[in-house]
């Protein structure tokens, strides 16, 4: 449970500087997981 609220206050601080910054209108934001390791290579 820990690295779920790390993840969500990093993500968090990441977008409220984004929000500050000159490049908040013109910026996508991408986040991308996978629920095991090495993304996807789970039961190899």
């Amino acid at each position: 449970m820990w690295a779920a609220t790390a993840a969500d206050a990093m993500v968090g601080r990441i977008l409220d500087a984004l929000e500050k910054s000159p490049y908040a209108k013109n910026t996508i934001v991408v986040l991308w997981s996978d629920n095991g390791y090495h993304l996807g290579e789970k039961f190899a």
